[in-house]
């Protein structure tokens, strides 16, 4: 992988784009926790779409593509679960694979909710299946970051791929990058993703410096996937220049589903959003421009020069008839020596700001 042909830095994800001045795209990572009941899914992202979310996420995939069948619960991140040394992970899979056709119909509502959908395909199938029904591009499991292959097929399809880096070496990182680009996709996005076991990530995990290095090393969006519950952790990312911000959502977090427990629920990514665009409008932008209120009390509390007494028409300036104070409407103090020995062309009062009109013309 020696030849590299550089990502975009600034991407379109349906509507929305991506990029530095862009706003965040908040995404709702639905997982697991539809339970396998189209009622509760579209409820759920109808409260989505209502919380302010930019996107969502559903997985599709086929169980026996996605593991082997004598793995255990108990050997996936799915550990944490009651008796998962007794559960087959194909078989608790089972239980939660949507059908497929619920790609077409959950593509359709969000379309009319504004909503962006993105799938997380488990298999190059499922992946060209879910492309038929007009979604906005791919979640690329971070399990599937040496997975070369796999990268390649979902490359030609041509859509957006965000790519889940958890538990990415940075060589596994480039090499996937690259792997990306050179199959003719440049719509790559990475995604900072710490990994954790039950929705506990550890504080110092989070590693949300690392957002600005990815960025500029690779000069691509980043953004960050907050499995835990804390809001405070996805702000300083936004402030870090995390441009994509992923929660996991459940209806409740007393819901019987896999990750309810570390989910947020609907209420709670509406406040989420809302204190991001709060964030957002306080960052500003990374161009240094002045505002209203800079230019007005740059005349109301800066110095200019100004007459120490009355001086009629006709006085020369000198150091011994001016001095420096506000207001600043008057000559900046860094033209103080540059005035010396000019002449007035009027009369200036004590204590008044001193202009060039003031200055008997040549």
């Amino acid at each position: 992988m020696d030849s590299f042909i550089p990502v975009l830095s600034r991407i379109k994800v349906g509507k929305h784009w991506i990029g530095e001045e862009d706003p965040t795209l908040i995404v709702c990572d639905i997982a697991l926790n539809h339970g396998k009941d189209k009622n509760l899914l579209e409820e759920l992202v109808n409260l989505c779409a209502h919380s302010n979310a930019s996107a969502i996420i559903l997985p599709v995939f086929h169980p026996e593509d996605y593991c082997s069948p004598n793995v255990h619960l108990s050997n996936s991140e799915y550990a944490f679960l009651p008796n998962s040394d007794k559960i087959l992970f194909h078989d608790f899979l089972e239980e939660y694979a949507i059908p497929p056709l619920w790609i077409r119909d959950i593509s359709k509502i969000c379309k009319d909710l504004g909503l962006s959908l993105l799938v997380r395909p488990g298999c190059i199938r499922c992946a060209e299946f879910s492309q038929r029904f007009k979604i906005s591009g791919f979640v690329l499991d971070s399990m599937e970051l040496n997975n070369y292959h796999f990268q390649k097929e979902l490359a030609q399809l041509g859509m957006p791929i965000l790519v889940n880096i958890g538990m990415g070496l940075f060589r596994e990182i480039e090499n996937a990058t690259k792997n990306i680009t050179k199959n003719g996709n440049q719509q790559v996005a990475l995604i900072h993703s710490p990994s954790h076991m039950n929705g506990n990530t550890e504080k110092e995990d989070a590693n949300i410096k690392v957002i600005p290095t990815l960025a500029n090393l690779y000069n691509t969006p980043v953004g960050y996937f907050d499995k835990s519950l804390s809001l405070s952790t996805c702000m300083g990312a936004v402030a870090l220049g995390a441009r994509i911000i992923i929660k996991r959502v459940a209806l409740s977090r007393k819901h019987p589903v896999p990750d309810a427990a570390f989910a947020l629920e609907p209420s709670e990514v509406g406040y989420l959003a809302y204190e991001i665009r709060q964030l957002e409008a306080n960052l500003g932008s990374s161009r240094r421009s002045l505002s209203k209120m800079d230019l007005a009390l740059r005349k109301l509390l800066r110095r200019s020069i100004v007459a120490k007494r009355e001086l009629p028409a006709g006085t020369i300036i000198t150091q011994d008839n001016i001095k420096i104070c506000r207001p600043g409407t008057g000559i900046e103090p860094e033209h103080w020596k540059e005035i010396l020995g000019f002449k007035l062309s009027k009369r200036v009062k004590e204590g008044e700001p001193i202009t060039w009109e003031d200055f008997q013309v040549k």
